[in-house]
């Protein structure tokens, strides 16, 4: 019986929490455009497919393994860019810069 409780208890927990889940993902590429103004960076992968982010408040951002802001990753910059989706768009969370060559 109180397994059958316990299982009923996980599940509504599973439940309740999933749709509130949201799962990070890693984006690279090179940075095309970043707007510090509006909080926004402009990506574009090997395949020529481009991503606009959305940077969090909170995002963490490093160039060349030194702590840096939005504003020091300039064109050409290849990231990696830990992002969740919010309400479809993607909001950056991590960014890990190094500077082009």
């Amino acid at each position: 019986m109180y397994r059958i409780v316990a299982l009923m208890l996980a599940t509504v927990s599973f439940l309740i929490a999933a749709p509130n889940s949201v799962h990070a993902a890693d984006y690279r590429g090179t940075v095309i455009r970043v707007d510090a103004d509006k909080n926004l960076i402009e990506t574009t992968d090997d395949q020529e497919l481009e991503q606009k982010f959305i940077v969090d408040e909170g995002c963490k951002i490093t160039l060349d393994e030194k702590e840096a802001e939005l504003k020091d990753l300039v064109a050409g910059t290849v990231v990696t860019i830990t992002a969740k989706k919010v309400k479809g768009k993607l909001v950056a969370v991590k960014i890990v810069g190094r500077a082009p060559e």
